[in-house]
């Protein structure tokens, strides 16, 4: 009976060790009266790779906690935390996001509130990851209606797989990062007074990065732009107006679709546009007086104000309000065909640029030369040289104790000298790209590699208000570079969420590098500008550095073309003149990224450091990927004018932030940051404005079956036999203000001979249908009358209908002519 009695009191304490804890984080939690409610932004979607805000509200009855938010993320190498700390006093009550980059294949990610390593409560939320080819639609409104029908829209490009979802204004996030996985924003009679001004400051930042934000008018239209900032604020809006049928058909106008026949009234929100610059702003539909849809380029977005409320009349009894929505997100929305559909563009960043951040001296092999010289050392000291003294000292039979001894010194010697090559100090490697905007902020992205002599686990403080994360690579735990993925000691690695940032249990192996990012904005950074007119074809002006820092080895380029301008002192002017006649000869030389640099290294081998800067810009320029959506996922076509996705200016600059400390350590840094914008230009005001062939920008918005990419990156071109295939063109709002008479479409196939060019057709806005071009030729068709083929959003479409069985690679390229007339508007 003893021996029964103990086997079941021993049963008891191994259950009670066993399930006790599980049993007491509820309880305790209970007792102290706290409670967690967590939750994903956005319903759970997000787009591989991209941010994803999880909101953590707590409250707290009980005793003051000092706690911190985890949410694990599991992967191949390892685990990463996403961690918050938070202060609960009593009787407090917090609401807060926490940023994680969940795997592809998350579904489920647990929300843990820790104090002293014991869970005070725990939550599981759910995740909806989706590829990044989604065209991902946030809806702000207070019911869908009418905005039901967007769910059946058809893109003009390859199929793109779409959701939607509906959020509340507090799912907006303060950071941009957090929204980068949307294509386009919907605000519907929505009161954004609610928002924070972080808030709004974040959707201001999405939009310029590339976002599409559509604004609903109607009876709430005031409430709608409460809370807005200025720049979002395309009107300036003076009351409500019924309107009846006949006066809303030039919406029916603007899309081709039928006529609105539902019974009228419309109330319509009035609104003149506001102070736009010239370029900016254009009216799609309605008059002056009457505005109903009015859209700014913004940066690389767009923002859309519509007259009526989205959910209702007229909307909702129209036929054409699917043709509508299709007509007005169409432009920009084609996904590159050269971008994979499961990779983020900043994933791609970091995995193009794993191997240029190892690139610093500590990580050199000795040279051939040195390695020869000390073995050939070696064998004289450890051969004859040791034999003849030995000989000479008659003491030969010491030669045991003599050549183990100097294989001994030699070993001890060159490994004293290669510690001594490589350093006793942590070394920090950066590379940061630095994305200067209008307003005088820049997004900085900073690639940091660590460099440790010895082998140990390092707390990082990265400073300011950045997002830090792994360098991610295909697999979000990839932490290279070396590597091969995340090195933790055993442990986890942990981001934390605070000022300063902190990283937790970076392990690195000796004479080794780990790597992360931080993704930041440098406030008052500053700007580079521009006055570069269009003068028989070629941009000529100045740029000026109205930076506070000195930017060296300035270039201007549009495409593969490229002008140098030499180092800027902040303040200073430089001129520009950029030749641009006949682009598409440039079309199979040697990216951006090398030309830069072949006449400083015409037959040698290039130094480390320009190896390093080519690496860094063909990740930025040649990689496929618009340079404006550097690091968003919005619509890939860009919301901007063709000029800002062509031309840009760059140069090189010593310092980005953050600053970086390790704690107790003495670290040494090395910083190469590019520094890159946009520039605008104009066309000389003469009434008349020519661009050459090639400068409109185009991109295959519909491959055929059995066909793929052909030439280089940014190319509109197709590699077809039988089938067809679309294009699309987009001509920059400077020049929509005047008339479009003149079309240049240049035709080329790599395929040579006399074979004749497949069926060209182009589409005519106003008729509604195909146009065919006849006698297509390879090189320059010209097309007269050309307004009918440009939509009032300055797309230009033309199609290849090819039935030849011989596959050949199809290139096109556009120009134009137009001409100002008294109702066009100024030029600038």
């Amino acid at each position: 009976m003893k021996l029964i009695r103990r086997i079941a009191e021993l049963l008891v304490i191994l259950l009670l060790s066993g399930f006790l804890p599980l049993a007491i984080s509820p309880a305790l939690a209970q007792t102290n009266g706290i409670e967690m409610k967590a939750y994903a932004a956005y319903d759970g979607y997000f787009k591989y790779g991209e941010w994803l805000p999880v909101w953590v509200e707590l409250s707290n009855q009980g005793q003051d906690v000092e706690a911190d938010v985890r949410i694990q993320v599991n992967g191949s190498q390892g685990s990463t935390v996403f961690s918050a700390p938070v202060s609960l006093p009593s009787g407090s009550r917090k609401r807060f996001p926490v940023y994680v980059l969940a795997n592809n294949f998350s579904r489920e990610l647990e929300v843990r509130l820790v104090s002293q390593k014991q869970a005070l409560a725990t939550q599981k939320v759910t995740v909806r990851p989706q590829p990044n080819i989604t065209y991902l639609v946030g809806i702000i409104s207070p019911e869908r209606g009418a905005l039901s029908l967007l769910t059946g829209i058809q893109l003009p490009d390859q199929n793109r797989p779409k959701a939607f979802t509906d959020l509340a204004l507090t799912d907006l996030p303060d950071r941009s990062e957090g929204m980068r996985s949307f294509d386009t924003l919907i605000l519907n009679s929505t009161d954004t007074s609610q928002l924070s001004p972080d808030q709004a400051n974040a959707l201001l930042s999405w939009v310029h990065l590339g976002g599409r934000l559509v604004l609903g008018g109607g009876a709430s239209a005031a409430q709608t732009f409460a809370g807005l900032p200025e720049e979002l604020k395309l009107v300036s809006l003076q009351g409500t107006l019924e309107v009846e049928p006949e006066s809303v058909t030039s919406l029916a106008d603007f899309t081709g679709a039928e006529a609105i026949r539902s019974q009228g009234p419309y109330l319509a929100a009035i609104g003149q546009p506001g102070n736009i610059p010239a370029g900016e702003g254009r009216l799609l539909a309605g008059t002056e007086a009457l505005p109903l849809v009015f859209e700014r380029i913004l940066g690389g977005g767009r923002v859309t104000f519509i007259a009526f409320d989205l959910s209702s009349v007229p909307f909702n009894g129209w036929a054409g309000t699917q043709k509508f929505w299709e007509t007005l997100l169409g432009p920009g929305s084609t996904y590159p065909q050269n971008m994979p559909f499961d990779v983020s563009v900043r994933q791609m960043r970091a995995n193009q640029l794993y191997y240029a951040i190892s690139n610093i001296p500590a990580l050199d092999l000795p040279s051939v030369q040195g390695l020869t010289l000390l073995l050939i050392i070696y064998i004289l000291m450890v051969g004859p040289v040791n034999y003849f003294v030995l000989r000479w000292r008659n003491r030969l039979h010491w030669a045991w104790i003599t050549i183990p001894a100097i294989t001994i010194l030699f070993t001890a010697g060159a490994f004293s000298v290669g510690y001594a090559m490589r350093g006793t100090d942590l070394v920090l490697n950066q590379i940061a790209l630095v994305e200067a905007k209008p307003g005088g902020t820049a997004s900085v992205t900073s690639f940091l590699g660590l460099f440790s002599p010895r082998q140990q686990s390092y707390e990082i403080k990265v400073l300011g208000e950045g997002l830090v994360s792994p360098m991610n690579g295909y697999d979000t735990n990839s932490f290279g570079p070396g590597e091969g993925g995340i090195t933790t000691g055993g442990g986890e690695m942990v981001f934390v969420q605070d000022q300063p940032s902190r990283i937790q249990g970076l392990t690195v192996n000796q004479f080794s590098m780990q790597s992360f990012m931080s993704e930041d904005t440098w406030q008052d950074f500053g700007s580079i500008t521009g006055k570069l007119e269009m003068q028989s074809e070629a941009l000529v002006g100045t740029v000026r550095n109205d930076t506070q820092v000195l930017i060296k080895d300035v270039v201007v380029a549009f495409q593969n073309r490229f002008v140098r301008v030499g180092d800027l002192q902040p303040g200073q002017e430089a001129k520009v003149d950029l030749g641009l006649g006949n682009l598409p000869t440039d079309r199979f030389g040697t990216p951006l990224s090398y030309r830069i640099f072949q006449e400083d290294n015409p037959n040698g081998q290039p130094s480390r450091e320009t190896e390093l800067k080519t690496n860094i810009l063909n990740s930025v320029f040649d990689s496929g990927v618009p340079w404006g959506k550097s690091f968003s996922s919005s619509s890939f076509g860009g919301g901007g004018s063709a000029q800002s996705n062509n031309l840009i200016v760059f140069g090189w600059i010593n310092q980005a932030p953050p600053e970086v400390e390790v704690s107790d350590n003495l670290l040494s840094r090395t910083t190469t940051a590019l520094v890159y914008s946009g520039l605008e230009y104009s066309f000389v005001n003469n009434g008349l404005i020519s661009m050459p062939v090639g400068m409109v920008s185009g991109t295959v918005t519909t491959m055929p079956r059995d066909s793929g990419t052909c030439g280089p990156s940014g190319a509109a071109s197709v590699n077809m036999g039988i089938g067809e295939a679309e294009f699309e063109f987009q001509v920059p709002n400077e020049v929509m203000e005047a008339q479009v008479r003149t079309l240049k479409l240049n035709l080329w196939r790599d395929s040579g001979g006399e074979l004749s060019f497949p069926a060209v057709t182009i589409w005519d806005w106003e008729a509604n249908n195909w146009t065919t071009i006849l006698a297509p030729i390879q090189g320059i068709n010209v097309i007269q009358n050309a307004m009918t083929y440009v939509s009032p959003l300055g797309q230009v479409r033309v199609r290849l209908n090819s039935d030849s069985n011989v596959y050949s690679c199809y290139y096109i390229d556009l120009g134009l002519e137009a001409e100002q007339t008294a109702g066009s508007g100024g030029l600038q």
